[in-house]
């Protein structure tokens, strides 16, 4: 006999079976279940998923997605990842801890760095200075004196964040700094010494001790001091009894492309950590030991530490930064019989040519259809104009203009018959900058363009090449 899956419910010795199907629970729908879009390179469109709860309880969901068709390419490859001593570019991304770079700074107790989008600034707080380092050239632009002894560092996109404390009332304090190091705002916050500082975008996060010394703390602030969360990390730290604070001093690091886990946290014993901070108790996502480590930062691809040695080392941090996908919010709740959009946004500036797809996950607390995909398809061409009437007779790539530029130079190139067309940028020592264009194209002519403002100024050469043409102009830059 066959006995239908329910629930027992015992009155007066009777079993009453009830069938789970009227049990409440969220009933989610998602629409559309697949979006496809063709975009231009440097096109951005932005399309609505509607997520639907036809259920009698709150739909609890969150996003993730899945990359499984990308295009090869490095955007931005550093002078430092193009040659690993056996003439090949590497490491293979997406190896946590792998070791990018290093680059000898100076000795120091380099207690905080921040990427401002081109340079490496790390703080001091031994010799109390603060410095800029250029990757690309590998050599330190800015070292400027600072009168207070900071730990931890980030960049707001204008000015600096620092951690610091009045070493005589023992008051911890937040101030934000110039370029120049000046302070311009000072901020009294709760805890004892502060560690690290990160910036979510729009707030403000800090790790310190309490005066207790029993307690590890994350926070989240406004710009102007305002708490909005406090977060116990004693769950994550572990407590020393010997020790004068209490704990192991802790960098942290907010990373907005990483969904799984916003902050980064380095341990200066050694231990780096991803960890989710989303609920009441932060998870670690991933783990790693390296050598002992001070400051930490990342230049949106990379995470970068600074040795006690004085040596910035940059590792992998595991985690493709896929920038063509991106959407909002990434978690949500719906009421019963009520609705919620999501907007993806499919973003083609500086893709290369081809087909990018990925499964996005829609996560929820639905106990039948608990993961639900869209799948999403984008097809990324370069800007074509084609006059049938008029094929091109020959290839030909045309000069760049504006040349000089300074931030942006556009080009032409035709084709008579269909062609595997290579496009790539170098500097003027042959090292590889970027790939523009890589793939079949029809016959016709075509417009692209080449964005600079990731390199330093100077010479550049735009290399065309076809089974049978190779073509090259050059182009400078100016900043």
């Amino acid at each position: 006999m066959r006995i239908s899956q329910g629930i027992c419910i015992t009155f007066l010795s009777l079993c009453f079976i009830i069938p789970t199907s009227l049990q409440a629970n969220p009933v989610i729908d998602v629409n559309p279940n697949m979006i496809e879009d063709d975009l231009s390179i440097g096109e951005v469109t932005e399309h609505v998923i509607n997520i639907s709860n036809n259920g009698d309880e709150t739909l609890q969901f969150s996003l993730n997605h899945e990359i499984i068709i990308e295009p090869e390419r490095d955007r931005y490859l550093r002078k430092e990842r193009l040659n690993n001593g056996n003439g090949q570019i590497g490491p293979i991304r997406d190896n946590l801890g792998d070791v990018v770079a290093e680059h000898n700074i100076g000795r120091g107790i380099w207690s905080g760095l921040a990427w401002d989008g081109e340079l490496m600034w790390g703080v001091d707080s031994e010799r109390r200075h603060m410095i800029a380092f250029d990757p690309v050239e590998e050599q330190v632009i800015e070292d400027i004196n600072i009168n207070n002894q900071h730990f931890g560092m980030v960049y707001d996109g204008e000015f600096f964040w620092v951690g610091t404390w009045d070493e005589i009332d023992g008051i911890a304090m937040i101030q934000r700094i110039d370029q120049r190091g000046n302070v311009n705002l000072t901020l009294d916050v709760q805890g004892w010494i502060i560690f690290g500082v990160a910036f979510d975008g729009e707030n403000l996060w800090y790790i310190s001790v309490e005066r207790n010394r029993e307690l590890i703390t994350l926070r989240q602030i406004t710009t102007d001091g305002q708490i909005l969360r406090t977060i116990d990390c004693s769950n994550i730290f572990e407590f020393d009894p010997h020790s004068i604070i209490g704990y192991d001093p802790v960098s942290i690091e907010w990373v907005a492309d990483h969904n799984d886990g916003h902050i980064w946290a380095l341990e200066w014993s050694g231990s780096l950590m991803q960890l989710d901070v989303s609920g009441d108790a932060p998870q670690i996502v991933q783990q790693i030991q390296i050598n002992t480590g001070k400051g930490i930062g990342h230049d949106g691809e990379n995470i970068w530490y600074a040795s006690s040695r004085g040596t910035w080392f940059v590792l992998d941090d595991g985690i493709r930064e896929i920038r063509w996908i991106s959407y909002d919010p990434i978690r949500g709740e719906v009421e019963p019989n009520s609705e919620d959009s999501i907007f993806l946004t499919l973003d083609a500036t500086e893709l290369i040519e081809g087909e990018y797809w990925a499964d996005l996950h829609v996560i929820s607390n639905d106990p039948v259809n608990s993961d639900i995909v869209t799948i999403v398809s984008m097809i990324v061409e370069c800007n074509e104009v084609i006059d049938q009437g008029k094929l091109p007779v020959q290839i030909d790539l045309s000069p760049a203009y504006p040349n000089p530029f300074n931030s942006i130079t556009r080009f032409s190139y035709t084709l008579p018959e269909i062609s595997l067309v290579s496009i790539k940028v170098y500097d003027i020592n042959g090292g590889l900058i970027e790939t523009l264009v890589k793939g079949d194209q029809k016959p016709g002519r075509y417009e692209t363009f080449w964005s600079g403002s990731k390199v330093p100024a100077g010479a550049y050469i735009i290399r065309m090449e076809t089974d049978d043409v190779k073509l090259s102009r050059k182009v400078m830059l100016v900043k």
